[in-house]
């Protein structure tokens, strides 16, 4: 069969727990400090008030008198799902414990081709989340693909000859021999680098050998990599060996994408709060490339668009990719569903009357 896409990426078991934790300790925290600086303001210092909040979090544990469920996640999961709800045949290659049979059941429902998903005999962790009225947050992540390396036994070459494009969500030492791989036997290439997976540009320009199509990173992580607040234009320097076109995405400022001629800026449109922000950043990242591989479906299309008699047409397809994924980010942070292809040109045709 072939696969238009292939997707490297988590996939996680979520367990949700229904808890005003963050509210009640945010109360019970305000009030230790308060009552230190009222009585006590000259003794106040950094070291004082680290012991006032971790005291504050020792004093009171995590109770749950609320709903609590399993839903599946993680960037591989979501986006395989938004690529073949949108009618292109997609493969996900992750790694799940050995209890997260259901998660593989669900995506093959979907229609997403599960047979290179590993079973782990190990027991690897959940994550953890907690949400409220105010607030939705992520208290553990797992890290388990960095202790896997995906290799030339995970795929036969005629495997990849199939495929028009591979995206790893989120780079880690497990998919990097995968993704040079297929950047040499011609696919276009893709990857998105978040701060606590990889350490992302010590080790960047040892480990990956090819200089990938599209790179998708965002600006607050960029710091975290790098320890120091930089501009746009200051980590583009750092990266652009990496990627012939770099998508950067913020929750704040503009997002912003770059080739060696264009300098593109465009509103932002991820969301604030932890959970919706990484719902919103997959869906633009998919929308993007959904449109991408239906506008410039080659790696040789690819360069001859980035020659300089070009550009302006590669700056046309750009802009019309980053649309298309600002459409499926709006449906989604609205509908709080991923959609279907039909119902999604639903939404942009109301949108544009």
């Amino acid at each position: 069969m072939t696969f238009d896409i292939i997707v490297l990426g988590d996939l996680y078991e979520d367990l949700y727990y229904e808890s005003n934790f963050y509210e009640e300790h945010a109360k019970l925290l305000a009030s230790k400090i308060f009552n230190f600086i009222k009585y006590t303001p000259d003794d106040l210092n950094k070291n004082i008030l680290e012991k006032i909040i971790f005291k504050g979090f020792s004093d009171r544990s995590i109770q749950n008198n609320r709903h609590c469920y399993f839903k599946r996640g993680g960037n591989g999961s979501n986006i395989s799902e938004i690529f073949t709800l949108s009618g292109i045949p997609t493969k996900l290659v992750s790694i799940i414990r050995r209890e997260g049979e259901w998660m593989v059941e669900e995506l093959a429902k979907i229609g997403v081709d599960t047979t290179n998903i590993i079973r782990s005999k190990e027991i690897l962790p959940i994550r953890i989340i907690v949400t409220s009225n105010n607030s939705t947050n992520i208290i553990l992540k797992p890290n388990s693909p960095n202790k896997w390396v995906f290799n030339e036994t995970t795929f036969e070459d005629y495997e990849f000859q199939r495929s028009k494009l591979i995206f790893c969500a989120s780079l880690s030492n497990a998919y990097i021999e995968i993704l040079d791989r297929a950047s040499k036997l011609g696919l276009l290439t893709a990857f998105s680098v978040e701060d606590q997976n990889f350490d992302f540009y010590e080790k960047f320009g040892k480990i990956l050998n090819s200089r990938h199509d599209i790179l998708f990173l965002n600006i607050n992580d960029a710091s975290v990599m790098l320890e120091e607040e930089l501009f746009v234009e200051q980590i583009d320097k750092k990266y652009s060996d990496y990627a012939k076109i770099r998508v950067f995405i913020s929750r704040k400022k503009d997002t912003v994408i770059k080739t060696d001629k264009l300098n593109l800026h465009f509103p932002s449109h991820v969301e604030e709060n932890e959970i919706d922000y990484l719902s919103s950043k997959e869906c633009f990242q998919g929308g993007f490339l959904i449109k991408f591989l239906e506008l410039i479906d080659s790696k040789d299309l690819l360069n001859e668009l980035l020659i300089n008699e070009n550009i302006e047409n590669l700056k046309g397809l750009i802009v019309k990719c980053e649309e298309f994924a600002v459409h499926l980010t709006n449906f989604k942070n609205f509908y709080k569903y991923f959609p279907n292809r039909k119902d999604l040109e639903k939404f942009i045709m109301n949108f544009k009357k």
